[in-house]
Formats: C-alpha cells, structure tokens, sequence
C-alpha cells in the first residue's frame, strides 16, 4: 500500500523547470554568453536556453516597476521567474512590522503577472540574539504565513538544520508554503534533512 501511495505521489509532479539562481554571474559572460553581448540582452538569451530563474537581487531591495516589466517583456511565454523576498523583512525585520515592505514587494512583483513563479523568504543562520530557541520562530512565522495574501506562491528557507522538525514541515502544509532545500556542499546536511 505505500508503494502504490508514493507512486500516486510522484504521479502528480506534471512538470520540471531547470534554470540558475541569477542570470549573471562571474565569468558567464565569456562562458554561456557571446563576447559581444550586452548585459541589456543577457536575460533575453538566457531564457533560449532556460524556461526560468531566481532573481536574487531582489534579496537586495525590491526592485523598481520599470525593472520588472523590463523581465517581464524580455521572457517569453510560459517563462517563470522566481524572486527571493527582500531582506528587509528577512533580516532587519524578521517577520515584524513589515506588512507595507511586503506589500510594496508584491505589487511590484506582480507586473510579471503569469510569469511570476515562487516568491522565496531566504532567511541566514539565526544565532541566540535572534532565537533563543527552535521554537520561538515557527511561533513568530505562523502569523505572519497566516495573513500572507491568496494568489502567491511562496517558499521558506531555513539555515537552522536542528529546526527542521515535523512541527516546522505540518506548518509550512497548513499554509501551503515550500520549503526550499538548499544545495549545500556539505553532504551531512542532506543526510539530516532526509532522517527529519
């Protein structure tokens, strides 16, 4: 019977996108890109050989309106861009009086319109200054996943690996929220996540 369960799982993954966390980097512009490519034309080219994207800098700040519908019209159809939520809310805030940066993040966002994909909360390693405990984030997290708006597609990204409990995983399901697994290089890390 478990068998058949996961095989009923694995049946409703319908669709796999491959893309890169950034369309630049060091060095791409002599590796994946043409030598006489302007940086302007870098995500129009990108998206010939990738379907989508993690823009990390939005991490940074929330980008201006004339940046995303720049994204938005250099993508074709069917493209999905996914965003890290700025660290504003990550890092200065975490989580806390930060309802009008979230806002002013999404409305912007939404000038992708179809072609915006997950919306990432990144969050660093949290030391005793920030948590003194496990359970004292999924308690701040909670309400704040409670109140996030309908429509969106977001995910959750935690360093803490002693954090990830059932309790953190049934909340992120209660809300519908991913949990985004991060490629360490490191393998005891991914050896943890798969005995939690």
């Amino acid at each position: 019977m478990t068998f058949l369960i996961q095989r009923a799982n694995i049946a409703r993954v319908t669709e796999f996108r491959i893309g890169t966390s950034a369309f630049t980097a060091a060095g791409w512009e002599t590796a994946f890109y043409p030598a006489v490519m302007k940086p302007a034309d870098y995500l129009t080219y990108y998206a010939t050989t990738f379907d989508t994207v993690e823009v990390d800098s939005t991490f940074y700040r929330t980008p201006s309106a004339a940046t995303v519908k720049d994204w938005e019209r250099k993508t074709p159809t069917g493209f999905i861009l996914a965003a890290k939520i700025p660290q504003t809310i990550t890092h200065e805030k975490i989580l806390q009086n930060c309802d009008e940066d979230l806002k002013h993040f999404l409305e912007t966002m939404d000038l992708m319109g179809d072609k915006l994909g997950p919306l990432l909360f990144q969050f660093g390693y949290f030391n005793k200054s920030a948590f003194k405990s496990g359970k004292e984030f999924p308690a701040r997290l909670e309400p704040f996943l409670k109140k996030l708006p309908k429509g969106y597609r977001f995910a959750v990204e935690i360093r803490n690996k002693q954090w990830l409990t059932a309790e953190f995983f049934d909340l992120l399901r209660e809300y519908k929220v991913a949990y985004a697994l991060i490629d360490q290089s490191t393998a005891s890390w991914r050896a943890d996540l798969t005995q939690t």
